[in-house]
């Protein structure tokens, strides 16, 4: 089975300026070579942009704009949001780790488990004697 690797469109996020503000930049052209996705919601389909000059008429969007402008009004929503994510990114941490570490001490017992079972074949087949006097 062969598998494509291909590349993700970028996911594009304004940059902040000095003031704290959400801010448009223009992306490098070696985002442009895999592509640029716009989270403002501008369609209801996915549009990936590839040139330069028509990611910036879209940046000039009323609908993007008004994007840009609801984001720099949520700030404080957002920092809630990144609070809340880091919250929960901690906890899957440690629910991670006890995962890992219960799969181990199962995988310990299995091993050990697995052996015993061997040994117990291995004895059974030992003590079979054939009984070679009853043979005619």
């Amino acid at each position: 089975m062969e598998m494509d690797l291909t590349l993700q469109p970028e996911f594009y996020q304004p940059s902040i300026d000095d003031l704290g503000n959400f801010v448009d930049y223009n992306p490098t052209s070696q985002e442009y070579k895999r592509g640029i996705k716009c989270p403002c919601g501008t369609r209801s389909k996915v549009v990936i942009f590839y040139k330069k000059s028509l990611f910036n008429s879209h940046k000039n969007s009323i609908t993007h704009q008004k994007w840009l402008a609801d984001e720099n009004n949520n700030k404080k929503n957002y920092y809630r949001k990144v609070t809340e994510l880091t919250q929960l990114y901690e906890n899957q941490k440690i629910i991670i780790a006890n995962y890992e570490r219960e799969i181990i001490e199962k995988n310990a017992l299995i091993a050990e488990l697995s052996q015993q079972i061997n040994k117990k074949k291995l004895s059974s087949l030992t003590n079979i004697t054939p009984d070679l006097l009853s043979f005619d």
